[in-house]
């Protein structure tokens, strides 16, 4: 999916700040449907956010199983006749998402983003003010990443029901809405995706840039860092499931380097939509002694630092 972006047919409400936040202690809201109805005795709370990471007693820290976020937003009068996508960055690790107490999405994983069309939903609907419910488990299975099982002890010195997380790496269980919640518009016949892909050929670059799109795409476009127009280039026709496939050409380019990363943007306009996406020309090769970028080894540090860590 493309990250959202704002341009002259494009806009981003920003959902990110104080939410309404209950912890579910006995796991019985999506039974009992929370989401009908305004979260009841909840706590403000941070978006985004690890929620784990902002309480101090142990009950509240090392909870197994849901908690709950609610807000409410406002859909301008201008967003009519628009479609209108809500758009969370990650949320860990699996989640259920409500608006107006429909159910608009569910996802599993922790750390990728997912979205909803929610254009039929607000056009239907007379309400001025929309409330956005999300149930969020932190429970690790066998089926998610990381994975985790929860271990249930019965017998004398356990509390009835007593349970815990057992996990399997080095690391907290940090949970919650960990990446910002937009809602963005496009125009009803859209740009779907775009995925490019560079070659380097000696002194050019060969840019290939395959776009899907429910609308009719008039021109595409390659533009430097200074703002210049290096190409530009029509579709010659399209294929199967809405795609598109475009190639151009930059005459010495500047390619992509750690610490130096130069980056073109490919423009393309459509007939109702338009995106703007940035690439970077490089070549990558692994040898048997080294990761060579750009021809030239490279020597990888600071990967895979955990968040809690101190450095």
């Amino acid at each position: 999916m493309l990250y959202p972006i704002e341009n002259k047919v494009r806009e981003v409400k920003n959902l990110n700040g104080i939410w309404n936040f209950k912890i579910d202690y006995d796991n019985v809201g999506i039974e009992e449907c929370w989401q009908k109805g305004p979260l009841k005795e909840g706590i403000p709370m941070a978006v985004p956010a690890s929620y784990n990471d902002l309480f101090t007693e142990e009950k509240d820290k090392e909870h197994v199983g849901y908690v709950w976020y609610e807000r409410t937003f406002v859909i301008p009068d201008s967003w009519n006749g628009q479609r209108m996508v809500l758009r969370f960055g990650s949320a860990t690790h699996h989640a259920v998402v409500w608006v107006d107490g429909v159910e608009v999405v569910r996802h599993k994983g922790g750390f990728l983003p997912f979205e909803a069309d929610i254009t039929e939903l607000m056009e239907q609907s007379d309400l001025e003010e929309h409330r956005l419910t999300v149930a969020l488990s932190n429970v690790l299975d066998w089926t998610c990443i990381p994975c985790g099982e929860v271990i249930h002890k019965e017998g004398p010195g356990y509390p009835e029901g007593f349970h815990y997380q057992e996990t399997y790496f080095d690391f907290y269980n940090y949970a919650g809405i960990h990446r910002p919640v937009k809602i963005y518009t496009t125009p009803k016949k859209y740009i779907e995706d775009i995925v490019i892909k560079t070659e380097v050929k000696g002194d050019r670059a060969v840019v290939k840039a395959m776009i899907t799109s429910t609308d009719t795409i008039d021109m595409v476009q390659i533009i430097d860092e200074q703002g210049n127009m290096l190409s530009e280039k029509a579709p010659e026709g399209w294929m199967d499931d809405n795609q598109c496939c475009v190639e151009m050409e930059i005459k010495n380019p500047r390619l992509w380097n750690p610490g130096k990363a130069y980056l073109y943007q490919l423009k393309v306009k459509g007939a109702w939509d338009s995106y703007t996406e940035e690439f970077g020309i490089r070549t990558i090769e692994v040898t048997d002694k080294a990761f060579l970028i750009n021809g030239k080894a490279f020597y990888f540090q600071g990967f895979g630092k955990h968040e809690d860590s101190e450095v």
